[in-house]
């Protein structure tokens, strides 16, 4: 059924065009092939649906069969997984090209090029694959970050970059920022005194502690400001003075007098009126009326107090309302007759004082703007050296950086540009809306030569080409401007004609996506301008035609949840609370209530034919508070598949607290809470009951102690110890990475959380490793790092949710872009605000005139400053901005939608917010709706159209029929290990160790110095200084040997003086006499000559004695061979402070050691004796391993438990 409606007292139908199915598909055909054209350049205006990337890739095909090598195409995306789907589409086209027969061939690039199909284009055709694959650099479909960090690789000299930098993730940047920020906090507080001490302490008087941290973050990503407000050129250094300029300029533009001070203006305002003014105001207001007699204590007060300051604001309770508005009157009227010089002083007073205050407060609002801008720029430039000093570059160097190098003087940008201009012919920008203006700057100095003389490459043009939709540009708090994406094509276009080249703008309308209704629901709710403005540039408003003539459609409005109406409960008697729940909750409820029922009753999809699945179903916030996560419980609740939220604080989800829990009894046993947790959760499963069996009566004993003695009351108590106890013993000696996923995989505790916590949690648990991998790689291992850095960091995973999974989708709008779903609900439509107080605390007078040299200044908006004219006007224009910017969002979600919408929404205790979607959307469909009863007390209303073409066919892996099938017994069973052919060792990693009774590593107790008359002597020199000794030592033992004996003495001497000037003039000569010594022993001579060598890396793989069992995979480096006819010689070089006196006290670890590099080198050296030997450094003193210690230990290597080895 089509149901029209009445609007403007005309009838407007549903469905919009009456023109044929396949007219429609021709027409929109000829607008397609138009764009795709290789030989002329198009700006393309596409609606939401029209298929862009198509239109994209059909261009891309055309000019690769038009000749184009694929090198010589840039397309740039918004986003990789825009990229990765346009590289999908083109290379899938090409390939099947490869093996079509030429019948099907032929009429396929007949469709793509709209004309005749010759042989060689055939042949062309099927090469095409191959080209774009061999063809060095390749067919670029990229982001523009992307291509900015293979520019800058390609040329670091010319853009200033280190040649190997690396691109810091949100994480890492968020985590070197707040370093700085530290560090800068702790200078600005060792030093009050300092300017940078003075603007801290300005700006730590007007912010809260739970914004500062916020307001820091948000003032140093205005880059441009305070780049600009500092001077500041890349390499200069900024200094405090250098916005003296920026507040000369908001002084005058203010009206702030140029050398007027805070003091000087509370002094003025003190002094408006006179003291015998004031007695007498006080003495003739005390006659009055309870009006008038009112102020008299405040005056009173006034006229005491000798602090300009105070007496400026007690004199603001008489002059001014509770709200600073000037009071209308001074008195009532019949002092004023009777004392009218009085009352006129006194007006003339109030009018200055008002003035004064003006003054004042926009004073403190360039104090605290210049404070915050100093501030901030400090902790920019730090940031920035920070960067440069790690060799890493963030997302926003590469843009301004690739600007600066595509835009610099000097000659190196026009070298630049030679070297690519000869690799590039065409430039495509998808998602054109959506670029910065930089960005735009990156892609006009691309594409300057395109229309500059060399419009033409072999008789072929040059083309740019640009899709895009201003109505979806959503995305202004990364840059992105609508009216960029006009500008640019206005600008392009003239470029072209004067080039006298081809430009083709082209609109496309026609909806591949969404049915009828819906769109009419668009049209309707964005038809009058004024009321949703924002959409366009400008011209009348949006039109859209479906191409799904016939199909099945619906609009839904559902009354909004308000707020209970309950009676505060009586504080005493707290059970009879009746617990609210909120107008989201409830929503959540019913919007999954109807969900479930759709499942349960099999609800039709008609315009596929098909049952409706989860997987069909998007709910699409515009914010994740306070909607999203009760909405995904309560679809959880119902049992109904939910892919969770689209960005994710990792640390807040439930597997990873219990991973970080576990990890927290680990390093400390005395946790009882986090052992509680790890119990509780789904890797032990105990309940309360398990608990209450355990904890209670312990005394002073721990929850771990307390286990450990109940073991043998339950067999779960006993496997959750010696599991405890396993993992403890590995916890201290394994990188984090390797051990939480050998907990999760190889013990199981992977499959124990997604059996209690949903497939969902499997993400999350792959980011959580995905991060110790990173850490793993980037510092030193350790489990109390990892955990801390973690917590400090709060990383946000961002997940995919376009995927083939049937779960329901719960994410944001801004999320969203790009996706679409046969059901869309929208439930957060009756809020407008932003959240973010930091953020809305800074303005931009973008306003305001100002010289060329200055940007648009950005001020802090403290309190008491928010009235000011300039502000309050730059206010005005920012919710402008916001409400286009919220106008957009809206025509997004909506557009989202493929066959049904349903509109919901939730208020707060004040109603629905003024220019929500639920006003423009009401306001529009209510009119033309049909009011429903469902039946439960409830009503929607709703716009419909029945199924009256045929259904269509599935589309992609979620429409494939999907059928119950029981899983193979191998899938049921876990997988054995692959045999070992080897295990790897590391020589110097051989310590095994045996756990305690709690787990704890037993570490082996030292000799008593005493006993083994060890103990250094008084005059040996502190610790410090003897590792020193070791370290100038080791060096010299390595390197001396390479040097001539006569030249040895000098050469050592000068040596330590240099790097052991710390060390008394004695101890650095016995180092020399000492290590020399060592190197003329004859005893191992052979190992110091000519034909020895240092730092040797060593590799074997040695079969068991026994023939069977995984052979040994030894690796190491030894710190010196030397191999003669008869012998092979080792030595490896020992720093212990003091050293053992006899073998019998050399550690485990250092026999194991040398017993291992002696079982290679005897396989390598086969038939020569092996001797080995530790140079201990403090002495120095050689020490000789007996034959037969070596032997003892070499065969122990075999029975060694390779699980309990140090570090492995």
């Amino acid at each position: 059924m089509v149901r029209p409606y009445r609007r403007g007292g005309g009838i407007v139908n549903l469905e919009t065009k009456r023109l044929s199915l396949d007219a429609l598909r021709q027409d929109t055909d000829r607008h397609q092939r138009n764009a795709a054209d290789p030989l002329a350049s198009a700006w393309v205006k596409a609606n939401a649906g029209t298929g862009k990337t198509h239109v994209l890739t059909l261009r891309v095909l055309r000019l690769l069969l038009a000749g184009t090598s694929p090198e010589k195409i840039l397309c740039l995306t918004y986003t990789k997984a825009a990229a990765a789907e346009m590289s999908r589409r083109v290379f899938d086209r090409l390939a099947g090209w490869v093996t079509a027969d030429d019948a099907t061939l032929e009429k396929e690039i007949g469709k793509v090029t709209g004309g005749e199909v010759s042989r060689e284009m055939l042949e062309l055709a099927r090469r095409l694959f191959a080209n774009a694959i061999e063809t060095p650099g390749g067919l670029k479909v990229q982001t523009i970050h992307a291509f900015a960090e293979r520019l800058l690789q390609r040329f670091p000299l010319e853009s200033g970059v280190p040649p190997d930098f690396k691109i810091l993730d949100d994480a890492s940047a968020k985590e070197l920022k707040a370093r700085v920020i530290e560090q800068t906090l702790l200078d600005a507080t060792s030093a009050s005194e300092a300017p940078l001490g003075r603007a801290l302490d300005v700006i730590v008087r007007y912010a809260t502690d739970a914004q500062f941290e916020k307001l820091i973050s948000n003032a140093v990503e205005e880059r441009r400001w305070l780049d600009v407000a500092h001077r500041r050129k890349p390499g200069s250094s900024v200094t405090l003075e250098d916005v003296s300029a920026i507040e000369t300029y908001l002084r005058r533009s203010l009206g702030v007098r140029a050398a007027i001070a805070v003091e000087d203006l509370h002094k003025e305002c003190a002094c408006v009126l006179s003291d015998n003014d004031l007695r007498e105001l006080t003495v003739h207001l005390a006659t009055g009326k309870a009006s008038d007699t009112g102020y008299v204590p405040t005056l009173q007060m006034a006229a005491e107090l000798a602090d300009a300051q105070r007496r400026s604001e007690a004199l603001s309770g008489y002059f001014l309302t509770a709200g600073g508005d000037p009071r209308k009157t001074l008195m009532t009227k019949a002092l004023s007759s009777d004392k009218p010089g009085l009352n006129d002083r006194c007006l003339a007073a109030q009018q200055r004082f008002v003035a004064l205050t003006s003054e004042l407060k926009a004073l403190t609002l360039i104090e605290c703007s210049m404070a915050l801008c100093a501030f901030a720029g400090i902790i920019l430039q730090r940031y920035t050296e920070a960067r440069r000093s790690a060799g890493a570059l963030d997302f926003d160097d590469l843009i301004l950086k690739t600007k600066s190098l595509l835009e610099g003087e000097g000659g190196q940008a026009q070298w630049v540009l030679y070297k690519l201009d000869g690799g590039l012919d065409h430039i495509l920008v998808d998602e054109a809306q959506d670029t910065s203006p930089e960005q735009w700057e990156i892609v006009k100095a691309l594409a300057h030569e395109f229309f500059a003389g060399a419009g033409t490459r072999d008789g072929s043009p040059r083309t740019v080409f640009a899709v895009g939709d201003e109505k979806q540009s959503i995305y202004s708090f990364q840059g992105a401007d609508p009216k960029m994406f006009a500008d640019a094509g206005t600008r392009f276009a003239a470029l072209a004609r004067d080039a006298g080249l081809v430009w083709k703008p082209i609109e496309l309308t026609m909806s591949f996506r969404t049915v009828t209704p819906v769109l009419a629901a668009v049209d309707a709710v964005f038809a009058d301008a004024e009321k949703t403005p924002g959409l366009t540039a400008g011209g009348p408003p949006p039109k859209h035609n479906a191409i799904r003539l016939g199909h099945a459609g619906l609009v839904e409005m559902w009354p909004t949840e308000k707020p209970d109406e309950l009676a505060a409960a009586d504080p005493w008697a707290p059970l009879s609370d009746t617990s609210e729940r909120s107008p989201a909750n409830r929503l959540a409820e019913r919007i999954a209530d109807t969900i479930r029922g759709w499942l349960d009753r099999g609800e039709r999809l008609a315009s596929q034919g098909r049952e409706i699945r989860a997987g069909d179903i998007l709910i699409l916030v515009r914010k994740r508070n306070p909607f999203a996560v009760p909405m995904v419980a309560a679809l959880k609740r119902r049992g109904i598949a939910v892919a969770g939220s689209d960005r994710i604080a990792l640390t807040d989800q439930i597997a990873v607290q219990d991973l970080m829990a576990l990890g927290d009894f680990l390093i400390l046993p005395e946790d009882d809470l986090a052992l509680a947790t790890v119990l509780k959760g789904p890797i032990f499963n105990f309940d309360d009951d398990d608990l209450l069996a355990i904890a209670p009566g312990r005394q002073n004993k721990t929850l771990w102690s307390a286990l450990l003695d109940n073991t043998e009351a339950k067999p779960a108590y006993k496997a959750a110890a010696e599991t405890l106890k396993r993992w403890r013993a590995k916890a201290d000696f394994t990188p984090p990475f390797e051990f939480f996923s050998s907990v999760l995989d190889r013990d199981g505790a992977r499959e124990k959380m997604l059996h209690r916590l949903g497939p969902e949690a499997a993400d999350v648990i792959d980011e959580f490793l995905d991060l110790a991998l990173s850490y793993d790689d980037g510092t030193p291992p350790s489990l109390t790092q990892f955990l801390a850095e973690l917590r400090a960091i709060e990383p946000e995973v961002k997940r995919d949710m376009d995927h083939g999974r049937d779960e329901v989708r719960v994410m944001t709008v801004h999320g969203a872009k790009g996706l679409e779903a046969p059901i869309v609900f929208l439930p957060d439509t009756c809020t407008t605000a932003s959240g973010d107080i930091s953020a809305a605390s800074l303005v931009r007078l973008s306003h305001l005139p100002r010289p060329d040299h200055i940007p648009e200044p950005v001020v802090w908006t403290v309190k008491g400053t928010s009235r000011i004219e300039a502000v309050s006007e730059a206010r005005r224009r920012r919710e402008a901005r916001e409400h286009e910017e919220r106008n957009r969002l809206l025509y997004v979600a909506m557009t989202r939608a493929r066959d049904r919408l349903y509109i919901a929404g939730f208020e707060g205790k004040k109603g629905r917010a003024d220019f929500c979607w639920y006003e423009a959307i009401s306001e529009a469909l209510l009119p033309v709706a049909r009011e429903i009863d469902t039946g439960d007390g409830r009503k929607v209303w709703r716009i419909e159209t029945t199924q009256t073409a045929e259904a269509e066919r599935p589309r992609g892996e979620k429409a494939r029929q999907l059928e119950n099938m029981e899983r193979p017994s191998f899938a049921l069973q876990r997988a054995q290990p692959e045999p070992k052919l080897s295990i790897p060792l590391a020589p110097s990693r051989l310590e095994p160790y045996a756990p305690d009774a709690e787990g704890e590593p037993i570490v082996s107790a030292k000799p008593d110095a005493a006993t083994t008359y060890d103990a250094p002597s008084p005059l040996a020199g502190n610790a410090e200084h003897r590792f020193l000794r070791g370290t100038l030592t080791h060096a010299l033992l390595q390197h001396l040997p390479a040097v001539a004996v006569s030249d040895r003495e000098p050469i050592a001497a000068a040596f330590v003086a240099k790097r052991g000037a710390i060390l008394p003039r004695k101890a650095r000569a016995g180092i020399v006499h000492e290590t020399l010594a060592i190197l003329s022993s004859s005893d191992f001579a052979p190992l110091f000559g000519p034909n020895s060598i240092a730092e040797v890396p060593i590799a074997a793989v040695i079969p068991r004695p026994q023939g069977s069992g995984p052979a040994l995979d030894l690796s190491g480096q030894i710190d010196r061979l030397a191999v003669t006819k008869d012998e092979v010689l080792i030595v490896d070089y020992k720093t212990n402070r003091p050293p053992p006196s006899d073998v019998r006290f050399v550690a485990d670890a250092y026999l194991y050691q040398l017993a291992a590099y002696r079982l290679a080198l005897g396989e390598i050296y086969p038939g020569r004796r092996v001797r080995a030997a530790l140079l201990w450094t403090d002495g120095p003193r050689l020490m000789e391993i007996p034959r037969d210690v070596l032997d003892s230990y070499q065969s122990r290597l075999w029975s060694l438990d390779i699980q309990s080895l140090d570090g492995l």
